[in-house]
C-alpha cells in the first residue's frame, strides 16, 4: 500500500474521530502529547493531576482516555485502575503509554485496553488513537 494514501486515509479518520474530545491525563509529558493530539486534529482535555480522574473523564464526553504513565508506574496503575469501571461501562478506551513492557500485564490487569511504549511521536500517536476509536465504533455497534 502506498504509505501516503494509507496516511490521508488515517488523517481523515483522525478528523471524522475528533468530534469526542481526547482525555488525556500525563505525570510528565502531558504539553506534548496535547499538541500532538491537536495536530491529529483532536480537541483535548488535559490533566497533570489524578484527583478525581473518574469524574473529570465522565465530564469530558470522551470516548477515550489516554494515561501517561511514563515515569510514574504506580501512578499510572492506580489511575488506570481508577479510569476502569468507567471507561468499561461508558465503552471508552483506556489506552496506556508506559517506558517498558514489563509494565503491560499489571496495567493489562487494571484496565487498559490499548498501550505504546517508550517515546510516542505523532504518528504513532495518532494511530493508537485511531485503534483505539475503531475498537470504540465497535463497542457501540458502528457509531456513537
Amino acid at each position: 500500500m502506498n504509505r501516503n494514501v494509507g496516511g490521508a486515509a488515517a488523517a481523515e479518520r483522525s478528523a471524522a474521530q475528533a468530534r469526542l474530545p481526547l482525555f488525556l491525563l500525563s505525570f510528565r509529558h502531558r504539553d506534548e502529547l496535547a499538541a500532538m493530539a491537536e495536530r491529529a486534529g483532536r480537541s483535548v482535555i488535559a490533566a497533570r493531576r489524578a484527583d478525581s480522574a473518574e469524574r473529570r473523564f465522565i465530564a469530558s464526553g470522551s470516548s477515550v482516555a489516554l494515561v501517561d504513565a511514563r515515569g510514574a508506574p504506580a501512578e499510572g496503575y492506580a489511575l488506570c485502575r481508577a479510569l476502569a469501571s468507567v471507561t468499561s461501562s461508558t465503552g471508552a478506551a483506556l489506552l496506556v503509554i508506559v517506558d517498558e513492557m514489563a509494565e503491560l500485564d499489571a496495567l493489562l490487569e487494571a484496565g487498559a485496553t490499548h498501550y505504546l511504549i517508550g517515546d510516542v511521536d505523532a504518528d504513532s500517536l495518532r494511530t493508537a488513537l485511531d485503534f483505539a476509536d475503531r475498537f470504540v465504533e465497535r463497542l457501540a455497534g458502528g457509531g456513537r
